[in-house]
């Protein structure tokens, strides 16, 4: 596994020190501020990969932290750890300053996964500006451990519309639609198995057995690009049942981004411009939009 240099910003109970340590454990470097002036002045210093910072009840002056962060650094990959977010605070309001978001306690299991998936988006670097339209079907198994490496290839032209920036909140959204695709989609495995396997530790368990069963192994997940000037599109399909999305709450998205089940399509709706499901539940289309007048050739955003 790659390893980070991770800055951590005040983090200060027991819990969270456990968490520190098993960064380390796991051979990340990590660096530790008291404080948001020392977080920043370290995060100048020593430009980490990663950035933790607690934000709860104002902590390290909050989110006025992650704007500072983002002026010295638009492609910053943060993870905000809190204990709540104000009710009615915007979810667009959140774009640009993190990529994820833990609730206090925060598990080990829950660290590694978002750890693994920030070092993921790293690997995405790569320049082809003069690619002005593509089209492209992945169809993959059910391989987790393999979704970076089709995420990466999907994102290979996005910054034709895309800033860097917006580029890891967008793998990050694929990412989470992805891995939704295949544990709930083709594997089957429902909210409640996921966090019941997580709290029990036989996560892997619950896995391996869903991917021994030929019912579900031989499920594949597809995978539609196209690019054209000023958006990108996805659609995201399984051999699943489908679920009811219709079910999932709308009024207040934020508090699910706590939830280490379900949170994926909430994530995708906040980085994303549109993500509509369709009538089963087995497909979902994706879009982002980039710059205001269509592509890097002028010419206006098709539809």
């Amino acid at each position: 596994m790659t390893k980070a240099r991770i800055l951590v910003i005040e983090v200060e109970s027991v819990p969270e020190k456990v968490l520190i340590e098993e960064l380390r454990r796991k051979g990340h470097e990590v660096l530790f501020a008291r404080g948001g002036a020392e977080g920043l002045h370290a995060f100048g210093k020593d430009r980490p990969e990663i950035v933790m910072t607690d934000v709860s009840n104002g902590g390290s002056r909050g989110f006025e932290v992650l704007r500072q962060i983002k002026n010295l650094d638009p492609e910053a990959r943060i993870v905000v750890l809190t204990e709540e977010i104000r009710q009615g605070q915007p979810v667009g309001g959140l774009r640009g300053y993190t990529v994820n978001y833990l609730k206090k306690p925060v598990t080990p299991w829950e660290l590694s996964e978002v750890i693994d998936k920030l070092v993921g988006i790293a690997s995405a670097e790569t320049n082809t500006r003069f690619v002005l339209k593509e089209s492209k079907r992945i169809v993959m198994d059910n391989r987790i451990d393999k979704i970076w490496g089709v995420v990466n290839q999907l994102l290979i032209c996005a910054e034709n519309v895309c800033e860097k920036a917006e580029i890891q909140e967008l793998a990050l959204g694929l990412y989470e639609i992805i891995i939704n695709a295949i544990e709930h989609g083709s594997l089957e495995i429902t909210f409640e198995e996921k966090r019941q396997a997580i709290e029990a530790n036989t996560y892997e368990g619950l896995l391996k057995d869903r991917l021994s069963n030929p019912v579900y192994s031989r499920r594949r997940v597809t995978i539609d690009y196209r690019m054209v000037p000023g958006e990108l599109h996805f659609v995201i399909r399984d051999e699943g049942k489908g679920f009811n999305w219709r079910t999932l709450p709308c009024s207040d998205p934020l508090s699910n981004l706590f939830n280490p089940c379900g949170r994926g399509i909430f994530l995708a709706r906040i980085y994303l411009d549109r993500v509509e499901f369709n009538e089963k539940g087995n497909e979902v289309h994706l879009v982002k939009c980039g710059y205001k007048n269509g592509g890097n050739d002028g010419s206006p955003a098709e539809h």
